[in-house]
């Protein structure tokens, strides 16, 4: 409760939980629902799972560059429900073509490269003291959420995907909102530090 005084901690701990949520959830729910999805499910499967090693490698690439981390994981969340939508949209249930593994591929690295920035950049969030707890925190309340993906995977589609762009909405307005100003974090920081020092000098 130390840490969770502070606005700025207190913010970011719950917009970046509420992400974590989200893309946990929908990663869970688009493996759960492809078998639903029109077209060929072992083409649409081979492509979801072949999208996972460029999106992992191109998130880790675009963190080593500096990008804003809240910038990047709002533009994946975006492309990713963009994909998801199209899925609803433009896709003939009959006659999907190839279309479909495409678009499918597209949604999955749009959430995994989320998931993977938002896991690389989290402790650069909080404060150093608080950055462990804070992970922890985000990893169970996704661990909850994500219980109900597989229930809402076996809906008819195209419902389940509806569902998907909603949170991707949500994700990415979340994201904007995060603080991801690494000079502010310090300066709380280093007064939280100092806080630390003068309670424990009380004390003794």
């Amino acid at each position: 409760m130390f840490f969770l005084d502070k606005p700025i901690i207190r913010r970011n701990l719950i917009l970046l939980t509420l992400i974590w949520m989200t893309v946990s959830f929908n990663i869970m729910m688009l493996i759960m629902q492809v078998k639903q999805m029109p077209g060929n499910f072992e083409a649409n499967m081979l492509a979801m799972t072949a999208s996972d090693i460029p999106a992992a490698l191109f998130a880790g690439f675009m963190v080593r560059q500096g990008f804003r981390p809240k910038v990047l994981i709002a533009q994946y969340a975006l492309f990713s429900g963009l994909a998801a939508l199209s899925m609803v949209l433009f896709i003939d249930i009959e006659d999907s073509g190839i279309e479909m593994p495409m678009l499918t591929a597209f949604a999955k690295m749009g959430c995994l490269a989320a998931y993977k920035t938002l896991y690389l950049t989290h402790p650069d969030f909080f404060p150093t003291l608080f950055a462990v707890t804070s992970i922890g925190i985000a990893n169970l309340g996704a661990r909850s959420f994500t219980i109900a993906a597989p229930l809402c995977a076996e809906i008819d589609y195209p419902r389940p995907m509806i569902l998907f762009c909603a949170l991707q909405a949500i994700m990415v307005v979340s994201a904007l909102f995060v603080n991801d100003d690494t000079k502010e974090i310090q300066k709380e920081e280093k007064k939280l530090t100092k806080q630390l020092a003068r309670n424990e000098t009380s004390e003794v």
